[in-house]
């Protein structure tokens, strides 16, 4: 999921994040962006800088592209750990 041009909608995006939580109750959730406070949950994520600097390697003839390697971040209620 994206939390890129959220703004000043914190609220609207935490209902429909809360609630994609409730239906979905997905273990692991991939981020791009800013997390937003008021977010908890398990993430691999991805700051916006780090989809600007991609390797590119060339394997038989395709080009693969690579982000940096993402944060693993888990969020509740005690607070932020960072897993590695």
């Amino acid at each position: 999921m994206s939390t890129i041009g959220v703004g000043d909608n914190k609220n609207i995006f935490l209902d429909g994040y809360n609630e994609m939580k409730k239906r979905l109750e997905p273990k692991l959730i991939i981020l791009l962006g800013p997390i937003v406070d008021g977010m908890k949950g398990e993430f691999l994520h991805f700051d916006l800088d780090d989809t600007f600097n991609q390797v590119v390697i060339e394997c038989k003839n395709k080009q693969l592209s690579f982000w940096n390697k993402p944060k693993h971040i888990i969020i509740d209620n005690n607070g932020t750990h960072y897993d590695w």
